[in-house]
């Protein structure tokens, strides 16, 4: 699957789950963020985690078909995270984070923003870069349109 196809898939998954997703939904996204935070061990078995914490964003939002599509795409999804290296690990966790206050706040425009901004710059991380998405330098995600802060290595 493509960066390209993983990140619009993933921006559905963000916006669906701010209508739906209930607090015991929420709760199960906030322990699976720290559960991945906190392993320790080989980085494929972290990035597996990390990866994890997508499908049950889509489990969240109560549409089977969107849980069965994340479950086809987990392994291209753990792969582009395994790609982007331990280094992205920080970055993860705190984008995990970001997208589960605007799932709070039931922010459907921002979960998406904050996904396709996620897919990207793990992308770039990664060595790939989904077609027609920001060049590398694009500010850090959760920083806003009107972000100065550089992207990591500038």
């Amino acid at each position: 699957m493509t960066d390209h196809a993983i990140m619009q898939l993933q921006a559905e998954f963000a916006r669906v789950a701010c209508r739906q997703c209930t607090e015991s939904g929420l709760l199960a996204l906030r322990e699976s963020a720290d559960w991945a935070a906190r392993l320790g061990g080989s980085w494929e078995s972290r990035a597996a985690a990390y990866a994890e914490f997508h499908c049950l964003l889509a489990d969240v939002t109560g549409g089977s078909a969107y849980y069965l599509l994340a479950r086809l795409m987990s392994g291209s999804v753990c792969e582009l995270i395994t790609r982007a290296g331990p280094e992205a690990g920080e970055f993860i966790t705190a984008a995990h984070r970001r997208l589960i206050r605007k799932l709070e706040e039931r922010d459907a425009d921002g979960a998406a923003e904050e996904m396709e901004c996620f897919v990207t710059l793990v992308s770039v991380l990664a060595g790939t870069r989904p077609r027609g998405c920001a060049a590398p330098s694009t500010p850090l995600c959760g920083a806003g349109p009107r972000a100065s802060r550089p992207a990591p290595g500038r």
